[in-house]
């Protein structure tokens, strides 16, 4: 009997190595215009990253209750990830987020744009005319895991949150997470580049985050933010991240590919780890 428990749970442990080796590795360097005569930039080299298995019974005391109905065991990120099309669609109404219905889109289950702020913060895309392009559509679930980021950001005076994309057809000529509807081919992850905050503010993740490479972003073994500007940035992570908000969490401390943005990844299918770097 205990033979067969240690082979279970070998084999869970190795399912869920592999599947978090598949989201890290479609976590690909953000899409942005190179200056003439630029040398391209090299690629990311592998690294390894600890993965927590985990979901925790209730919010912690500090954070306000999310309004989704709770479920013991299952964290915040995992009840929006299983969220159906109708189930979503009436979050979003019930929250008053402003949005539209998108047309049908490859790899997006429930295709949306936002057209206005959502919980007081104002999602902008790339670009003088974002909402031309694909990079701003996003998965319904995504927009519900944003009305939770925004709880976070208004506490610190954030108004504006830039991203480089949220959903992302294809990259370097390849469809972008080609195995099904998850990270940025579903609409479901996001690139955020900067945040303003209300006295006008611009903060930098490639300038202000100020991070280590593979050096840990929150806990114990976290070094402090080395600016007000850096300690912002690692609290709105560190919160996203106690609240389980998102199954992937990516920093500068990741690697060279994620230097100047956050990638914010809700899993569409369930799953209970989580990962942060």
């Amino acid at each position: 009997m205990q033979r067969a428990v240690r082979t279970a749970a070998t084999v869970l442990a190795i399912a869920t190595l592999f599947a978090v080796l598949r989201v890290l590795a479609a976590c690909g360097p953000v899409v942005t215009t190179a200056t003439p005569g630029t040398p391209p930039e090299p690629e990311p080299q592998p690294l390894r990253v600890a993965v927590r298995i985990e979901a925790p019974t209730s919010a912690p005391a500090s954070q306000p209750p999310e309004s989704l109905p709770a479920v013991a065991g299952v964290a915040l990120a995992t009840r929006i990830g299983r969220l159906s099309q109708a189930e979503c669609l009436a979050e979003l109404d019930r929250l008053r987020v402003p949005y539209r219905a998108a047309a049908p889109q490859s790899g997006i289950a429930t295709p949306i744009r936002l057209t206005g702020p959502v919980g007081a913060v104002l999602y902008r895309g790339q670009g003088r005319t974002p909402d031309a392009t694909p990079f701003t559509l996003l998965d319904c679930r995504m927009a519900r895991a944003l009305v939770e980021l925004s709880a976070i950001l208004r506490r610190h005076d954030v108004v504006e949150v830039h991203h480089y994309s949220i959903h992302r057809p294809r990259h370097r000529g390849k469809a972008v997470d080609s195995g099904g509807r998850t990270g940025h081919r579903g609409g479901m992850a996001i690139d955020v580049a900067h945040l303003k905050l209300k006295d006008g503010t611009l903060i930098s993740v490639l300038k202000d985050f100020k991070g280590r490479r593979r050096a840990a972003v929150c806990g114990p073994q976290a070094a402090p933010g080395a600016t007000p500007a850096a300690r912002l940035l690692r609290d709105i992570v560190c919160q996203a991240d106690e609240r389980k908000l998102f199954n992937v969490l990516l920093t500068p401390n990741h690697d060279y590919a994620h230097r100047n943005h956050f990638h914010l990844e809700v899993r569409p299918d369930g799953v209970r780890w989580f990962v942060l770097h």
